[in-house]
């Protein structure tokens, strides 16, 4: 009995089912885990029929929509309510777990930012000026899932989600989280591109919602990929007080060279930072920088701090002559003998 309801069902009808001598029936549930059944009565053969085989739990946030196994083919297709997305797993390992083929997923939530990856001079991406493919890939971020997306208006296949660090999904797990979602950035607010040296260093910067810190992205490689743009004094660790609200980030824009990324703040500062190594390039109005140590106040026209001045002068002076005259009486004296 699934404590959370059924949602849909599939049977698989394979020849290598039957030659296993497992008889598999996909369950989807209301909570999106997937469950295979075996169905085959137990035997001598087979001690262990009517059992779970594989479990993937959560497989799709806010329940599974729909099961449906190829006919005659070891392959299920799942999709959810809430996930957006379709999902292909391949039951081909010897302990009838399944592994995931292939994916198709867009945003949980709409999307607040879209732009061109590297628009043209006049914002239109076209065949007929000579562009392919890759020039009518649309970046999409700013949803509730928290994720940076590429959509092509051409050609599917090239559709992905931008990477954010490797191994998300086992420390999700590790620390029972209920989302991978929890662990990445928040959503985007505004990004700018520049195609200028996309082969030596990122060539997308993004800022985030109620954020201080820019990120910087290759789109070849499509994952996070360069330093965090940050004022030197600025906390990295949560561990730590935050930068003030002050300093969150509401607009980037990037240098046509594609060394620089400026950002603006909420207080009406404007940073530049140097892309490839993350260092501060100076900020706009001019801070001066703040000189250490506490500060003596000084008075004008102060005849007690003016007179001990003098008077030092005249102790040393009057020592570095009665020095001079004894060196001078030593060396006469040597001159004699």
């Amino acid at each position: 009995k699934h404590p959370s309801g059924v949602a849909s069902m599939s049977f698989r009808t394979d020849s290598s089912a039957l030659q296993l001598q497992v008889a598999p029936l996909a369950v989807g549930r209301k909570d999106g885990t997937v469950s295979i059944w075996d169905l085959s009565p137990p035997s001598e053969d087979n001690p262990m029929g009517r059992t779970l085989l594989f479990e993937m739990k959560k497989l799709h946030p806010g329940g599974v929509s729909c099961l449906k196994y190829q006919p005659q083919e070891p392959v299920l297709l799942s999709t959810g309510k809430c996930s957006n997305s379709i999902l292909m797993h391949l039951f081909d390992a010897p302990d009838h777990s399944g592994r995931l083929w292939k994916s198709r997923k867009g945003h949980t939530s709409p999307p607040q930012c879209i732009r061109y990856l590297h628009p043209a001079t006049n914002g239109l991406a076209s065949y007929h000026d000579g562009t392919d493919a890759a020039a009518c890939q649309i970046l999409s971020g700013g949803s509730k899932d928290r994720t940076l997306r590429i959509f092509s208006s051409a050609r599917s296949v090239l559709d992905k989600e931008y990477s954010q660090g490797q191994g998300l999904l086992k420390k999700s797990k590790k620390f029972k989280l209920d989302s991978v979602a929890e662990l990445l950035l928040p959503p985007v607010t505004a990004m700018s591109s520049s195609q200028a040296r996309s082969r030596n260093w990122g060539d997308l910067v993004t800022i985030h919602q109620n954020h201080s810190f820019c990120y910087v992205w290759s789109t070849k490689r499509g994952a996070q990929s360069g330093p965090i743009l940050r004022q030197e004094h600025w906390n990295v660790s949560t561990m730590k007080a935050p930068p003030p609200k002050s300093t969150h980030a509401t607009s980037v824009a990037m240098s046509s060279c594609g060394n620089y990324a400026i950002v603006g703040t909420r207080d009406g500062t404007i940073y530049r930072y140097n892309v490839q190594s993350g260092m501060a390039r100076g900020q706009y109005p001019f801070k001066e920088p703040e000189e250490k140590g506490p500060k003596k106040l000084v008075r004008a026209g102060d005849i007690d701090r003016t007179m001990k001045s003098l008077e030092k002068k005249f102790k040393i002076s009057n020592r570095k002559s009665d020095q001079d005259r004894e060196e001078l009486d030593v060396i006469v004296e040597f001159a004699k003998e």
